[in-house]
């Protein structure tokens, strides 16, 4: 608890593909089944759009919160395009140690 968590993602805009506007859908599920509101944000601000054909990766961290001590998270990450063509899905899994 109180440790930085750091994750990548990486993602690839192929050629002929033009990508206007990118929006993150984010969701969970705790301890297997509380769910976690669904959120959706606008990644325009972090990768920049138009976002041009290529491969791209963010680095990102936070604090992992106090009092999550086995507590299980399952998040799931989906970004699309303007066209909900899908951009990347990440699923993860993570228990919360000492």
């Amino acid at each position: 608890t109180g440790d930085n968590t750091t994750w990548e993602i990486s993602f690839a805009v192929p050629d002929s593909v033009d990508v206007t506007n990118i929006t993150s859908i984010n969701s969970g599920i705790v301890n297997g089944f509380l769910p976690i509101d669904t959120t959706y944000t606008n990644m325009c601000n972090e990768v920049g759009c138009p976002t041009k054909p290529g491969d791209y990766s963010i680095t990102n961290w936070q604090i992992w919160p106090d009092g999550l001590v086995g507590t299980k998270l399952a998040l799931t990450t989906q970004w699309v395009d303007q066209n909900d063509n899908e951009l990347l899905c990440s699923k993860v899994s993570i228990v919360g140690q000492t």
